[in-house]
């Protein structure tokens, strides 16, 4: 299976007409990175990489922002803060076990639960603000 970015390099490096081992020289690297790269054999690059992928390729502004939101989201690595609440421990676990052998529709469950949530907090923030005042201001003599 391709990563996001693994598939957005292989776009852009077709839709510009070149052979890996031609944009592996435009970019200073081997062949076989870029192979790697397309195929996801290797995680996103440094964004160093990304940048000259960006600058050699001549990439307008949405085909940029589309080569680093993909780059963004092919990491391989998530980071938990320290002060997370146990669940979010809880969930990242049973996430790590299960993931691979998730079936693709529960994925884009997920993906649609979380992409919800999301949207729920943002749009219910200031009246969870608001909620949390009221108490306050109605103990006050």
């Amino acid at each position: 299976m391709m990563s996001p970015f693994s598939s957005v390099l292989l776009a852009l490096r077709k839709r510009h007409d070149l052979r890996q081992s031609e944009l592996a020289a435009m970019v200073g690297c081997d062949q076989s990175y870029i192979s790697a790269l397309e195929v996801g054999l290797k995680g996103p690059p440094a964004e160093q990489f990304v940048q000259s992928l960006i600058d050699t390729l001549q990439l307008e502004s949405d085909e940029a922002k589309e080569l680093l939101r993909a780059s963004s989201a092919s990491s391989r690595k998530l980071t938990i803060k320290a002060d997370a609440p146990q669940d979010v421990y809880t969930l990242v676990n049973e996430l790590r076990e299960n993931l691979p052998r998730l079936p693709p529709a529960t994925v884009r469950i997920l993906i649609g639960v979380v992409r919800l949530a999301n949207e729920a907090a943002n749009t219910c923030e200031p009246a969870r603000r608001s909620a949390r005042q009221l108490p306050q201001e109605a103990a006050m003599p």
